[in-house]
């Protein structure tokens, strides 16, 4: 995950010093070479790892520390996020919203830079998602299900609900196209021994 990170220009390594926040994050419209790269599937895969490596445990310590008015913001996104949908809408600002006030929950604001820019980073996905006729609905059940698991203070739930959500958004984006033969074969399963058929 941070290697994939520092690749996107997230963060940055120094030599025997540690793994920082860049200080310029990478702005896609000043760097066409980053843009570029991003447009290509295996790049947006690879984002989807990232999310699936940093999500589910960031929203588990936001069920430990949400303070009663980051819970009171989550609900108040969830209930905007609705409204959008009933009236016919994506949703997709509060969508992106409800990620980013998930990370401020935890109270760490490298986190929240993190994952700010891998949202500005995965705007083009989450359009495109929300773009499928139950997306926005099924986005709102989801974030739903994560509030609860939150607002109940149960780490391993709210886990568990955001890594469900972030699977069920990557197949619904990657399912829009025609695998090439190398993604096919690196989404097979394994025929190791030991391992379930």
């Amino acid at each position: 995950a941070i290697r994939a990170m520092e690749f996107l220009g997230l963060v940055e390594s120094r030599a025997g010093e540690g793994t920082f926040v860049a200080t310029a994050m990478g702005n896609l419209e000043r760097d066409p070479i980053t843009a570029s790269l991003f447009e290509e599937w295996s790049t947006q895969r690879k984002m989807f790892e990232v999310r699936r490596v940093i999500e589910p445990d960031l929203a588990a310590l936001a069920a430990r520390r949400a303070t009663a008015g980051r819970l009171e913001k989550l609900r108040a996104i969830l209930s905007e996020q609705e409204g959008e949908v009933q009236r016919g809408q994506t949703g997709m600002k509060q969508d992106t919203m409800f990620h980013y006030m998930i990370a401020e929950a935890t109270g760490n604001e490298i986190l929240v830079r993190i994952v700010d820019n891998l949202m500005d980073l995965l705007s083009k996905t989450r359009e495109a998602s929300l773009q499928h006729d139950e997306r926005p609905a099924r986005s709102l059940k989801q974030h739903r299900a994560i509030l609860r698991a939150i607002e109940a203070r149960n780490p391993r739930a709210t886990e568990r609900q955001m890594r469900d959500h972030i699977r069920d958004i990557e197949e619904l984006v990657f399912s829009k196209r025609k695998r090439s033969p190398a993604e096919a074969a690196a989404s097979a399963p394994s025929s190791e021994p030991g391992e379930g058929a």
